[in-house]
């Protein structure tokens, strides 16, 4: 009675597989948009970890060149922002972008901070080593002078941290 049942359902399977496909499948044509075949350096973008458009300029983080390389609505080469390293201005594997009012915020995540930039000069790094949890997904945003940033703790929380003194961090919600 078993197999019977297991060889009905492979039947009726085998039956449905061999139905003829619909003919009118729909053809699609992709334009392009914006193509970048090379940066003025000779180089290219290796991979890219995140876009952000701003007032007609767009920002890309490529981790494995260590910084954002800007370009105008056009796609038209503007700057490269950032270098290879651990200090001030410097990048390591960066990820997330968000940029407000000529102001960059750029996640390095092989320095766990954010490093912010305006008028492509660098302005400080925020640390979040000298906050109190795990910072995980790569995920901020800004508003109001303040961070939000993903930050697990002990926990489970989010952490909230103003730009302007991290030591007065808020944490919100917990795991169930």
């Amino acid at each position: 009675m078993r197999y019977r049942n297991v060889l009905f359902f492979f039947k009726v399977f085998l039956f449905f597989s061999c139905l003829p496909a619909e003919k009118d499948i729909a053809e699609i044509h992709l334009v392009d948009d914006l193509r970048l075949a090379q940066l003025p350096d000779s180089s290219y973008l290796i991979r890219v970890s995140s876009i952000f458009i701003d007032q007609g300029k767009i920002y890309l983080a490529d981790p494995e060149l260590n910084n954002v390389v800007v370009l105008d609505e056009n796609g038209v080469f503007v700057q490269n922002i950032g270098q290879l390293g651990r200090g001030p201005g410097e990048l390591l594997w960066p990820g997330q972008l968000y940029s407000k009012n000529d102001t960059l915020f750029v996640f390095s995540g092989g320095k766990n901070a954010i490093d912010i930039f305006s008028n492509s000069q660098f302005v400080r790094t925020i640390p979040f080593s000298d906050v109190n949890g795990m910072y995980s997904g790569g995920r901020f945003f800004v508003d109001s002078g303040k961070v939000f940033i993903s930050m697990v703790d002990l926990n489970g929380s989010i952490s909230v941290i103003p730009v302007n003194n991290i030591n007065q961090n808020l944490s919100f919600g917990q795991f169930i």
